[in-house]
């Protein structure tokens, strides 16, 4: 029997804990790219609040509009997925600045997120 991707758009796609995590830190990681870009054009700090803003709202957005069942759980999913990307452009920022100990603190609370989405789900 062939495996099957669960269906985007479906906050019930993540139950499986493993896969979960792995999209949340997917998440932080795909912010880096829009983050750049930002950053190169303005400032490293404004970038770390625009990008996930503009990623909450045209993105996620976006998903949430064209879901064909909307529920809280999918806009529960819709805001995590935002702040994944905001966790990621922050320490990105931190990096960038210099300041080690705040980029440590960021990517270890995602950690923290991820620890708690995995378990709630396992």
């Amino acid at each position: 029997m062939a495996m099957t991707l669960p269906t985007l758009l479906e906050a019930d796609s993540q139950d499986e804990p493993h896969y979960w995590a792995s999209v949340f830190s997917g998440h932080a990681y795909i912010g880096l790219g829009p983050w750049g870009l930002v950053a190169i054009y303005w400032n490293m700090w404004d970038a770390a609040w625009l990008v996930p803003l503009v990623y909450l709202v045209c993105w996620e957005g976006l998903q949430f509009y064209i879901a064909k069942r909307r529920t809280w759980a999918l806009f529960w999913d819709c805001l995590l997925d935002a702040v994944a990307v905001a966790f990621g452009c922050y320490a990105a920022a931190c990096v960038g600045n210099g300041l080690k100990t705040p980029a440590i603190i960021c990517w270890t609370a995602s950690l923290v997120v991820m620890g708690v989405g995995w378990r709630q789900r396992s």
